[in-house]
């Protein structure tokens, strides 16, 4: 499988180190000799991804940034849709499974990435994440304040897993 950048954060082909330029991305493919990787693929009910998922506040996040406004605004579609998530969006409870144990979590968003970039080459949830460790990470956001800003801007400039498991469960 040849991964292309298309979307709007083009988050695999970021992690990846692919060009966003599709024009780039293609060169790559003609100027071989051509680096093959193997990443991980996770499984939702019946259903594969290879990036990741989400329940709660992001997947209404991404839900309402759509086509239209990526065009028209790009990324910053996703933070108009933010601010319209937060009025919407409830606590949860995550009963999650992970390696035989059994979790339960309350929080606004659930989040089961293979990823830790958010399509910028330099912001990442947690530079420890990788596509081809065997592993999924899971992220739940538990709270939303002016905390969890300041928190999520060091998280994301430093690129290490959040310390403060107040607000967020990694």
């Amino acid at each position: 499988m040849v991964i292309l950048p298309g979307g709007s954060a083009n988050v695999m082909a970021t992690e990846l180190g692919i060009p966003s330029n599709l024009k780039e991305a293609c060169t790559l493919l003609s100027h071989g000799p051509l680096e093959t990787k193997t990443i991980d693929v996770g499984q939702f009910d019946k259903r594969y991804f290879i990036v990741g998922i989400s329940l709660g506040f992001e997947a209404d996040v991404v839900k309402g940034a759509d086509r239209q406004s990526k065009n028209k605004m790009g990324i910053f579609a996703y933070l108009l849709s933010a601010a319209a998530a937060l009025k919407i969006t409830k606590k949860a409870v995550y009963h999650l499974k992970i390696d035989g144990q059994e979790h339960e979590v309350q929080g606004l968003t659930c989040i089961i990435t293979n990823t830790g970039n958010l399509g910028f080459s330099n912001i990442s949830f947690d530079k420890h994440i990788d596509v081809s460790d065997g592993l999924l990470d899971v992220i739940v956001v538990r709270k939303v304040n002016l905390s969890l800003f300041k928190l999520m801007v060091v998280t994301l400039l430093k690129r290490e897993c959040p310390d403060n498991l107040e607000l967020v469960k990694h």
